[in-house]
């Protein structure tokens, strides 16, 4: 059973905060629930989880390395960006309306998560009862960048996805 739980992931429950606006200091803050899964792969680590909105449902795959982080998402918008601290990165995001040019700059990426999320995940098996808080968070995933669209200055944007136990 655990390493079936490892290759297909272990449930979480993610609290994702995104804050935008047109500089660092006006942001406009929302923030929704999703369940998700998380994994590791060696020294990457998974997350993916799904998202619905008004132009439909929304897979994201997020997967972490030291100072980079990957982005695919596919379904209603798509997109595969990679973040890298310090750098400017570009790539395409897809919405129904069409394909715009996309390129960041990423001022902020950090990844904290507790000592027995970790050796769950690189041991692959269940956290034990009392191990950890029902409300204490697994971990926490934090980047911020600059944003252009189509060769325009688009804003500034964080993100803040806290990962939970399922149903906490």
């Amino acid at each position: 059973m655990d390493q079936i739980r490892k290759k297909d992931g272990y449930p979480v429950q993610l609290t994702i905060e995104v804050e935008s606006g047109e500089d660092e200091v006006k942001l406009t803050r929302e923030v929704f629930q999703a369940k998700g899964k998380v994994y590791q792969k060696g020294e990457l680590f998974y997350l993916t989880y799904t998202e619905k909105s008004g132009e439909g449902t929304v897979h994201n795959i997020l997967k972490l390395a030291q100072n980079r982080l990957t982005v695919i998402r596919h379904g209603a918008v798509k997109m595969n960006h990679l973040f890298q601290l310090g750098h400017s990165t570009q790539s395409h995001f897809s919405t129904p309306l069409g394909p715009l040019a996309m390129e960041t700059y990423t001022t902020a990426l950090t990844f904290s998560c507790s000592p027995s999320f970790q050796t769950m995940l690189k041991e692959g098996r269940e956290l034990k009862e009392g191990r950890a808080s029902d409300s204490a968070p697994y971990a926490t995933l934090r980047w911020a960048y600059r944003l252009t669209l189509a060769g325009q200055p688009a804003g500034y944007i964080r993100f803040q996805i806290t990962l939970l136990k399922p149903g906490g």
